[in-house]
């Protein structure tokens, strides 16, 4: 998702939809991994990026650019 879009209904939708499903993740696995199993990282920052790319096991990156 592109911040500049969040007015948008169905982005909108979608992030909530998301966040949900990792707040319910989070909540059942919270004391198995001493942190939260899901982190979001809801940036445009490519340092960022790659250093997670460098230490995540699994790293998801989402776009809904549209052609």
């Amino acid at each position: 998702m592109i911040p500049s879009r969040t007015d948008l209904s169905v982005y909108r939708a979608y992030r909530d939809r998301v966040y949900r499903t990792i707040d319910a993740i989070n909540e059942r696995f919270k004391g198995d991994c001493g942190g939260p199993p899901i982190e979001v990282f809801y940036t445009n920052d490519r340092d960022q990026a790659l250093a997670a790319m460098e230490v995540c096991d699994v790293l998801l990156v989402n776009s809904l650019k549209m052609a």
